[in-house]
């Protein structure tokens, strides 16, 4: 189908050059962009999860310095077995 279509002319000359970068023509640009639009709308997007936190006291503070960051590292890697 054709039509005529009044676009501003930054936008137009910012489409010509991407589309040439791209080798395609600009046609094939604007409907791949309308493609695109067209099936976001159709799907918008789901809900964000949202993470509930929840603060517990703990029974006893870690065996290491937390403000050490290698005994940090180092007693997520022991054996847990030993």
């Amino acid at each position: 189908m054709r039509t005529t279509l009044d676009i501003n002319d930054v936008i137009y000359r910012r489409a010509k050059a991407l589309a040439a970068k791209q080798g395609i023509r600009l046609r094939e640009l604007i409907e791949s962009s309308l493609r695109q639009t067209l099936k976001e709308a159709a799907n918008p997007p789901k809900e964000k999860y949202k993470l509930h936190w929840e603060v517990v006291r703990g029974t006893e503070p870690p065996p290491f310095d937390v403000s050490d960051r290698n005994a940090l590292y180092d007693f997520f890697d022991r054996d847990p077995g030993k």
